[in-house]
C-alpha cells in the first residue's frame, strides 16, 4: 500500500523519485549555464533547488510563485511572478534562461511569442536551455505518460508534446542557433499504485486512470526521457 505521501515497498517516496531525477536534469543543465540566470516557468521549484547546488545566481519566475516564494528564505533564490510570453524584464538583462516543462502547455504561438522574449532578455551570445518530456515514447509504460497529458485524458491537459526539433524551428525565427542537443534519461518507473497516485497528482481524469489499470498492472509507468534543447 502508498501512504499519502506515496511511499512504496521499497520505502522510496514519489517526492523522493522525483528530487533523485531533478537533481541529475540540473547537474546536466548546470554545465550550459553562466552568469545571471533566469528560470522560466519554474513552477514548484523542483528543478530550482536542485539547481541551486550548482549555480547560485538564480531567479526564479513563474505565473503562479505561491511554491516558490517558500524558497526565498529556505534557499535565497529570488522569486517573482510573470508569465515567460511577456517577461518583466529589461531587455539584455540575463547571461542565460532556462525552460523545463513548459513547452508542454505552450501552442506554436504562445512558443513562439516565449521564445522571442527569451531571446529579448539575453545578453548577445547568451544562451536558453529548454527541457520537457520527448514526444516519442520507447515503450507503453512511457507512452502511458504521454498519453495522460492530451486533452481528451487530463482535466488540465498540455497544449502539446513537442519534439526539438520543431521548437528549433520556432527558435530560427525568433533569433536563435541551434548550439546542441542532449537527453536525460529519468530511470524512473512506478508501480501500478504509484503510477495511479501520479497520474491524480497530473491531474488526469479518472475515467483515463480505470482505462489505463490493465496496462499498469502489467508494466506500470515510465518517465519518458527528456531533452535537453540549447540555443544561442
Amino acid at each position: 500500500m502508498l501512504t499519502g505521501e506515496g511511499l512504496s515497498e521499497t520505502g522510496v517516496t514519489l517526492r523522493e523519485k522525483w528530487r533523485r531525477g531533478y537533481t541529475k536534469l540540473a547537474k546536466l543543465i548546470a554545465g550550459y549555464l553562466h552568469g545571471r540566470v533566469l528560470e522560466a516557468g519554474a513552477g514548484r521549484g523542483q528543478l530550482t533547488r536542485a539547481l541551486l547546488r550548482y549555480h547560485s545566481n538564480l531567479l526564479a519566475l513563474d505565473a503562479s510563485p505561491g511554491e516558490l516564494l517558500k524558497l526565498r528564505k529556505s534557499c535565497r533564490v529570488q522569486a517573482l511572478a510573470g508569465a515567460f510570453e511577456a517577461l518583466p524584464f529589461a531587455s539584455a538583462s540575463f547571461d542565460c534562461v532556462v525552460s523545463n516543462f513548459t513547452a508542454g502547455w505552450l501552442d506554436e504561438e504562445r512558443m513562439l511569442k516565449a521564445l522571442r522574449e527569451f531571446r529579448r532578455v539575453l545578453v548577445r551570445g547568451g544562451r536558453a536551455v529548454i527541457s520537457d518530456f520527448y514526444s516519442e515514447a520507447r515503450n507503453e509504460a512511457e507512452r502511458l505518460v504521454l498519453l495522460q497529458g492530451l486533452p481528451e485524458n487530463n482535466l488540465s491537459p498540455s497544449a502539446r508534446w513537442w519534439h526539438p526539433e520543431e521548437i528549433a524551428a520556432l527558435a530560427a525565427e525568433a533569433g536563435f542557433e541551434e548550439e546542441g542537443l542532449d537527453f536525460h534519461d529519468w530511470r524512473t518507473s512506478f508501480t501500478e499504485e504509484e503510477a495511479v497516485l501520479q497520474l491524480r497528482r497530473w491531474n488526469a481524469k479518472p475515467e483515463f486512470i480505470e482505462r489505463v489499470r490493465g496496462p499498469l498492472s502489467r508494466h506500470g509507468m515510465a518517465l519518458p526521457r527528456s531533452f535537453v534543447l540549447v540555443l544561442r
